[in-house]
């Protein structure tokens, strides 16, 4: 079903009239209104959660009408949903939707195929995430978290059979780099 919702929103659907692409106005005020919240330094994480609720539920209402269709559209809603809200579970963090992370690397590999070349991170981000959350080792190295016994950022679990060549193919930094090396 999410397949099928990417390729419908590609499609136009429109009878050949041409749109206003949606990244142009909605989803960029959205996904620069993401960044700016967890930008501020003061987040409110109640007011976060319901906000990437709010913004998830209108990314599938774009994608179920068929008006994702430009990359920049497509980068856009998966920076979207590679934020899906997360939630305590047995004491530890978990995604609401983890296959929302998976939607979101579709729609950054579409975006980046299509030579929009934010999107190039986003593949690596939402792989990442996906993988981070379903409890196996990340592909990239693209997310951290704050090891409570020792004060340090870790990127573990990490795939180590990912080369900085790989990485790179994706804009992503090699590992010394991430590693704050």
């Amino acid at each position: 079903m999410i397949a099928l919702l990417v390729l419908s929103s590609c499609s136009g659907g429109n009878g050949g009239e041409k749109e206003q692409p949606v990244a142009e106005s909605e989803l960029k005020k959205m996904a620069d209104e993401d960044q700016a919240m967890r930008l501020d330094g003061n987040t409110d994480f109640q007011k976060e959660y319901e906000k990437d609720l709010e913004h998830r539920e209108r990314v599938f209402s774009l994608l179920a009408e068929g008006k994702i269709s430009t990359p920049e559209d497509m980068y856009y809603a998966a920076l979207l949903l590679q934020h899906t809200p997360l939630t305590m579970c047995d004491g530890r963090m978990t995604s609401l939707s983890r296959e929302n992370y998976l939607l979101a690397n579709m729609l950054a590999k579409a975006s980046a195929g299509a030579g929009y070349g934010p999107a190039r991170r986003m593949v690596a981000m939402t792989i990442d995430r996906y993988l981070w959350y379903s409890g196996r080792p990340q592909k990239y190295g693209t997310n951290s978290r704050m090891d409570e016994k020792t004060g340090e950022n870790t990127l573990e679990p990490l795939d180590s059979t990912t080369t900085d060549e790989e990485r790179a193919k994706w804009d992503v930094e090699p590992l010394k780099v991430l590693k704050g090396g």
